[in-house]
């Protein structure tokens, strides 16, 4: 767990609910999941790794998840929703479709638990206690995999950064500070205009826009994939929204938290659209693989 990132003591990070307070609070331990290219389907977390998944070592994708516009109460969420849905503390595990098809090409995707900096931006810089708090963490858990890498067969000189929204900002942060990121994929990528403006030095980009996305302050096109340097692609989801990417939605993607509003597109066809493009990236990128050139040019603005 890095230091200097705290805020359980900030008033704002607190509710009142009917069954009592709600708080985001910093947990002693940060939670993450980890998606493996599999041979076969299985939930037994007992199962050794090597028996498992496909041969060989795989690069290493990093994600980071969406911030929470706000703390919510389980009696407030739509009643189209799960009352669970206002527990922030597993929005890590609700890319699941997307970061499973990612991770069925051939890479480990690591994803660790962001939720509880609901209401806390990205901003500072390295050098400040508490500045860019979820790329601190996505740092800490990239050493923790190299540590690690082989044991788990992970590639950890072959990297990819995807964030959602501020975990956009969070991984334009990263780049400066990991050798081997190859690649970053922003999908409706959201932050200050000093974090957005760390586009100009990243790697190979793809930023992923909707056509009904309401919450960015900072229009993605203008911000970032216009300052990024060669090669990019920028791919526009029309009828898509900005938590459609996540299970935060109803199947028919007509109801999501925070007060999204209804995408023209069902859930499942949002997630797979990005993740085909994202994928495709990812294959070329970290796999050398140039038979995916073809997805990134098809419907898409490219300059590979």
């Amino acid at each position: 767990m890095p230091e200097g990132i705290d805020i359980s003591d900030r008033g704002e990070n607190q509710i009142s609910c009917k069954n009592g307070p709600v708080f985001a609070r910093r947990p002693p331990d940060i939670s993450g999941q980890v998606w493996y290219p599999a041979r076969q389907e299985s939930q037994d977390m007992g199962q050794e790794i090597p028996g498992a998944v496909a041969q060989g070592t795989f690069p290493l994708i990093l994600y980071a998840h969406a911030k929470r516009r706000w703390l919510s109460c389980p009696e407030h969420v739509h009643e189209r929703l799960p009352s669970s849905y206002a527990d922030y503390s597993h929005d890590f595990r609700r890319a699941d479709r997307l970061l499973s098809h990612l991770a069925s090409h051939g890479f480990v995707v690591v994803a660790p638990d962001l939720g509880w900096l609901v209401e806390t931006f990205e901003v500072g810089d390295w050098g400040n206690v508490g500045g860019l708090p979820r790329a601190r963490i996505l740092r800490a858990v990239h050493d923790y995999v190299s540590r690690n890498a082989a044991a788990w067969r992970v590639d950890v000189q072959r990297v990819g950064l995807i964030g959602h929204s501020t975990g956009g900002a969070a991984v334009l942060s990263l780049p400066e500070v990991l050798k081997g990121v190859k690649f970053v994929g922003l999908i409706a990528p959201g932050g200050t205009e000093a974090v957005l403006a760390k586009a100009r030095k990243s790697p190979a980009t793809m930023v992923i826009v909707s056509s009904l996305d309401i919450q960015l302050v900072h229009d993605p096109v203008e911000y970032v994939y216009k300052p990024a340097p060669n090669p990019k692609v920028l791919v526009r989801l029309e009828g898509a929204n900005h938590l459609g990417f996540t299970d935060l939605c109803t199947e028919d993607n007509k109801v999501c938290m925070d007060g999204e509003p209804p995408a023209q597109m069902d859930r499942a066809k949002q997630q797979d659209l990005a993740a085909t493009y994202l994928s495709a990236m990812a294959r070329v990128f970290l796999l050398n693989d140039r038979s995916a050139l073809a997805i990134l040019r098809e419907g898409t603005e490219a300059a590979l």
